[in-house]
C-alpha cells in the first residue's frame, strides 16, 4: 500500500503506521502469511556464503590487475611479490571457508541428508548444492523446481495477446547469482553426464537450437531433478531407465 495514497493523513508516525498496517490486515486477511525464520545452522551457512563470494569476487579482481601490470613496459617486482601474497592467502581463506560450510552441513542431519542428495546429482557441486538448501531452507520454503526456476529467472513464460504468439520466452528478472550456478551446473553435466550430453548433442545438432537455449533447458531438467530426488529422498541414479508408462499394466 502506497501510505500517501492509502490515507489523505500526511503526517508520518508509528501510531498511524500501526494503524495502518492494522486496516490492512483486517481487510485484506487472505494477503496475511505466516512467517518463518529458517535455523540457525542456515543462517550461518548463508553467512558463509555470501563470504566466500566477497573473498572469490577480490581474488578475481586481483588476478584482472595482476595481468594488466603484465601489459606495462617495467613492471616492479615488489608489487608482484605482493600480489602473489595476496592471492595465496585468498585462495586459504577460500578453502578454509569451504571447510566450514561442511561443518555446519554435516553437524545438522536434515541439512546433511538432503545436501548429499543434491550432490548425487552429476554437475552439482559444494556451492551450488549450499545455495539451494540457503535460498530453499532447506528445501520447505521453495518445494517445487517450477518455484525455484521463477526464482532464478531460468523459467520459461507465454508471451502472446490476441493472434500475437511469441511462444515461450525466459524473463530477465530473477536472481543473478542462482541463475548463473545453475548455468555452470548445466555446463558441468553437460560434459560429465551422458544422458544430459545426448541431450544437448541432440537439441544442438539436429534441432538446431541455440546453445543458451539448450543450457537453460538443461538447467531446469537439472532443478527437476534434484527436487524430485529430495521429495522422494532418493540418491540419483545415473544408469537409471525411466519406465514408459505405455507399458504398464495395471492389475
Amino acid at each position: 500500500i502506497h501510505r500517501y495514497r492509502a490515507t489523505p493523513d500526511r503526517a508520518k508516525t508509528d501510531v498511524l503506521d500501526c494503524a495502518l498496517l492494522r486496516d490492512f490486515g483486517e481487510r485484506y486477511p487472505d494477503k496475511l502469511k505466516y512467517k518463518t525464520f529458517p535455523e540457525e545452522a542456515l543462517y550461518e551457512l548463508r553467512q558463509l556464503a555470501r563470504h566466500r563470494e566477497m573473498l572469490v569476487e577480490q581474488r578475481k579482481q586481483l588476478i584482472t590487475a595482476d595481468k594488466s601490470e603484465d601489459c606495462r613496459p617495467i613492471r616492479s617486482l615488489a608489487v608482484k611479490r605482493s600480489m602473489d601474497r595476496i592471492k595465496e592467502m585468498l585462495d586459504t581463506e577460500i578453502a578454509e571457508t569451504e571447510k566450514e560450510m561442511l561443518k555446519v552441513i554435516n553437524g545438522h542431519e536434515s541439512i546433511h541428508h538432503n545436501y548429499e542428495l543434491v550432490k548425487s546429482v552429476d554437475g552439482v557441486g559444494l556451492i551450488t548444492a549450499v545455495e539451494l538448501l540457503v535460498k530453499t531452507e532447506n528445501f520447505t520454503k521453495i518445494t517445487t523446481a517450477r518455484q525455484y526456476a521463477a526464482y532464478a529467472g531460468t523459467a520459461p513464460y507465454e508471451k502472446s495477446s490476441g493472434k500475437m504468439d511469441k511462444g515461450a520466452h525466459i524473463s530477465k528478472i530473477g536472481n543473478r547469482r542462482s541463475k548463473t550456478l545453475l548455468y555452470i551446473c548445466a555446463e558441468s553435466a553437460r560434459l560429465h553426464n551422458k544422458e544430459i550430453k545426448l541431450y544437448y548433442e541432440r537439441r544442438t545438432l539436429i534441432d538446431k537450437k541455440p546453445r543458451h537455449y539448450v543450457l537453460n533447458a538443461i538447467a531446469n531438467k537439472l532443478l527437476r531433478i534434484i527436487f524430485t530426488l529430495v521429495e522422494k529422498g532418493e540418491y540419483y541414479d545415473a544408469n537409471f531407465i525411466r519406465q514408459d508408462p505405455r507399458v504398464v499394466k495395471y492389475n
